[in-house]
């Protein structure tokens, strides 16, 4: 069975990570948050809510030489 994570915990350390390292892919955000390689759908939930909420924006960027164009990024308020 699949380990549970607590979203609101998971979406804190999300923001907290961003504050520090800002536009950041999906991908480079779950290895270093989650210690997880593969996308899941249970981390792409905390993104999800957390872009609901306004707790983080995502930029459609082209970057040469990086597949994913989203980054994400913690708005000012």
């Amino acid at each position: 069975m699949a380990k549970q994570i607590n979203v609101a915990e998971s979406i804190n350390k999300v923001v907290n990570y961003l504050i520090k390292n800002p536009f950041k892919t999906e991908s480079e955000i779950t290895k270093a948050v989650f210690r997880a390689d593969a996308q899941s759908r249970k981390y792409a939930n905390v993104f999800k809510k957390a872009l609901d909420n306004g707790l983080i924006g995502r930029q459609n960027l082209r970057v040469e030489g990086i597949q994913s164009r989203f980054f994400y990024y913690v708005p000012r308020s």
